[in-house]
């Protein structure tokens, strides 16, 4: 498990040393960060304990999408369960971890080539589970807890 700001700092170095060797270099493919890669940094940081795991989970797939590399499942799910293990201080983080819940499954779907899967449906559950109670309304692990 990632929770040491140091396993976040070496991945994102990793990460930017092969776009840079990709772009010095860019007639040849080897050099070029794959789907593996930028799923990977995104997993570091759902596991890692950063408050801002979710954005940064979400920063690392729109630079994947920037580097010309298509997210597949696992990056949406990644992305999702960046956001179950987002620690919900109030209600700012809580809107933002349901937007970007909400944002990463709508985007899930427009897409031709993707399609929601159970850990998608599972990982959104938990979500919900977490930041909506039972009368619909937003803090629901919160307003559980107390």
């Amino acid at each position: 498990r990632s929770n040491n700001r140091d396993k976040v700092e070496k991945a994102e170095a990793l990460l930017q040393t092969l776009l840079e060797l990709d772009e010095k270099n860019s007639r040849d493919n080897r050099y070029s960060p794959s789907q593996h890669i930028f799923n990977a940094l995104m997993l570091v940081y759902a596991e890692s304990k950063r408050p801002d795991k979710a954005e940064m989970a979400l920063s690392v797939l729109r630079r994947m999408e920037n580097a010309g590399v298509q997210p597949d499942n696992v990056s949406y799910n990644t992305l999702l369960k960046a956001c179950v293990k987002t620690n919900v201080m109030d209600d700012q983080v809580r809107k933002r971890i349901l937007d970007i819940s909400r944002d990463a499954f709508e985007e899930m779907q427009q897409k031709n080539y993707l399609q929601p899967d159970s850990f998608t449906y599972g990982n959104l559950l938990w979500v919900c589970n977490k930041l909506i109670d039972e009368d619909g309304e937003e803090g629901g692990e919160q307003k559980r807890a107390t």
